[in-house]
């Protein structure tokens, strides 16, 4: 009897608790688990139509965009760890900003990095310019914080300051002013307004120049425009071939075939043109 009533106690209040513990934890990772699995297994056509798609838009021109990124990326970060001089990669940050920016009024739009290169390509940038002007603001020493307190006997207000710390604290305050917030730390000499306004004019650069960039290559959804195969008569017209039948194709270029033609297209590509007599 005393047996039975200890197997029963344990039942009760050892086991069944713990069982349902185990329950409550495990049935959610497990519908975690099943669902996770069955989102890898059934990966839809679409997503791999569109990575072929996005490695067949790009092209040499994507690759150096991509290095020359990264390389900026990487000195801005270099310079914080190292306490190098953060000038020299903001100002590169910059002169390649510009570039773009020329490119794209030039209208070189082949030069000009893809969707998938210019999202990798602006959070590189975006991440070297706050790194850079948070090795300037942390080995110039222009940046303080200032607190104001009170001493309990005499009444007497006074004021406290710390100058940047170190390069999280430098990482922070650069975040916040590219960004237009207020940070803990004020500049309080005239190369620290400076750096500051610097900072403010390379942030606006930055979003006239990566985000306009990457907006319009997402806005491209559908990508290049595509025609279906087949014969098709074109005509030259302010410097473009004009397809006569899917209207909506364009090519530059004469080539040497006059005013008139005959395209072969397949698969959206032309892949060859007769002069026509």
């Amino acid at each position: 009897m005393t047996n039975y009533l200890k197997k029963a106690w344990l039942m009760r209040f050892v086991v069944n608790p713990v069982w349902e513990v185990v329950k409550f934890v495990v049935k959610p990772v497990w519908l975690v688990l099943k669902f996770v699995w069955a989102a890898v297994k059934s990966t839809p056509a679409a997503v791999k139509d569109g990575l072929a798609a996005t490695r067949g838009d790009m092209s040499g021109w994507d690759l150096i965009h991509f290095i020359v990124s990264a390389v900026l990326l990487a000195s801005a970060l270099l310079s914080l760890l190292r306490h190098w001089s953060g000038l020299p990669a903001v100002v590169a940050v910059d002169l390649y900003l510009l570039v773009l920016l020329l490119l794209a009024a030039c209208r070189c739009y082949s030069l000009l990095p893809d969707r998938f290169t210019a999202l990798f390509m602006a959070l590189f940038t975006f991440a070297a310019l706050v790194f850079g002007f948070a090795t300037v603001f942390l080995e110039n020493g222009c940046f303080e914080k200032r607190e104001l307190g009170m001493n309990s006997r005499t009444k007497r207000v006074t004021v406290s300051s710390t100058n940047l710390p170190d390069a999280r604290e430098a990482t922070y305050v650069s975040l916040a002013v590219i960004t237009t917030a207020a940070p803990d730390y004020a500049p309080t000499t005239r190369e620290g307004r400076s750096a500051v306004a610097f900072e403010t004019v390379s942030g606006l650069l930055f979003l006239l120049v990566a985000f306009p960039i990457l907006a319009a290559r997402l806005a491209v959804f559908e990508g290049l425009p595509k025609a279906p195969d087949g014969k098709f008569r074109v005509q030259l017209a302010d410097g473009k071939w004009q397809f006569t039948v899917v209207t909506t194709v364009a090519t530059e270029g004469t080539g040497g075939l006059g005013e008139k033609a005959d395209f072969v297209i397949k698969n959206g590509r032309v892949v060859s043109a007769t002069k026509q007599a």
